[in-house]
């Protein structure tokens, strides 16, 4: 298991070459699979690209090392990089269960494993959305 803020920061480098594509500004979040979709970096002038999860080779304490190419791959973002971690969460229902200080993932498949709030933790079943205000879990 590893943490959201964990990994943010860390310098995103090419397994083949040891070429350093930036540092993970963020990563998006896939509820409907369950896991992280991307790691978005954030490139020395290059703004921000999105790497897919498969192109990640390694997620380590140090560094996340990606296949190489992976940076000709992956997307250009243009515009805020969403962060789901300091969001609200709400029961289907509406009622008011936190806010999210981290968010726990499986560092080799990329699978949610709960959420980290204020008032607890949330386990990963329970996640029925994600939007940019909030986070939606299971009601009770």
């Amino acid at each position: 298991m590893i943490l959201y803020s964990g990994v943010v920061g860390l310098p995103v480098v090419t397994l083949g070459e040891a070429a350093e594509l930036g540092t993970v500004a963020g990563l998006d979040v896939d509820v409907a699979r369950g896991g992280i979709a991307g790691v978005r970096v954030s490139g020395r002038g290059r703004g921000t690209t999105v790497l897919p999860w498969t192109a990640l080779h390694a997620v380590g304490a140090d560094a996340v090392l990606v296949e190489s190419g992976a940076g000709a791959e992956g997307e250009r973002w243009r515009g805020a990089v969403p962060k789901p971690v300091g969001l609200r969460v709400l029961s289907e229902e509406g009622e008011e269960r936190g806010v999210v200080t981290d968010v726990a993932f499986d560092a080799v498949t990329g699978r949610l494993e709960k959420l980290l709030t204020d008032l607890g933790e949330v386990p990963a079943g329970a996640v029925r959305g994600l939007g940019d205000y909030a986070w939606v879990i299971a009601a009770g």
